[in-house]
C-alpha cells in the first residue's frame, strides 16, 4: 500500500482499517487482564446518556437509578464474565450495558 497524493485521506483510511473489522463493526479492544473495552476503551461513542434515557422505560430508569446509587454509595464495582466478547445476543447486550454504566459513572468491567 503506497502513500497517495492525499496524505490525510491515507491516514484516515489507516485509522479506519485499524478501528473497524471487515464486517463494519468496531474491533474489540481487549484491555489489561483480558477486560473487554466497550467503544474502543472510550475512543469512540455510540450514544449519549440522554439517548439512553430517551429509550428506556420509567421503571427501568428507576431500577437503574437504585442500582447505580447503591453501587456508588457502597464504593463497589460490577463485573461480568462470559466465554466470548463477540457473537450472540448476550455479547451485543453486554457492550451496550457497559456503555450505559460508564455514562452513569459506575465502575463496571467485563
Amino acid at each position: 500500500m503506497s502513500n497517495p497524493d492525499h496524505p490525510h485521506a491515507f491516514a484516515s483510511m489507516l485509522i479506519w482499517i485499524r478501528l473497524f473489522a471487515p464486517d463494519g463493526q468496531l474491533r474489540l479492544d481487549i484491555g489489561l487482564h483480558s477486560n473487554v473495552q466497550a467503544d474502543l476503551g472510550g475512543r469512540a461513542a455510540y450514544a449519549t446518556l440522554q439517548q439512553y434515557m430517551d429509550e428506556i422505560s420509567p421503571e427501568t430508569k428507576h431500577l437503574t437509578d437504585e442500582l447505580t446509587n447503591t453501587v456508588k454509595k457502597r464504593n463497589k464495582s460490577m463485573a461480568f464474565f462470559s466465554a466470548t466478547p463477540r457473537g450472540g445476543g448476550v455479547a451485543l447486550m453486554r457492550h451496550a450495558l457497559l456503555r450505559y454504566f460508564d455514562l452513569l459513572g459506575v465502575d463496571c468491567t467485563w
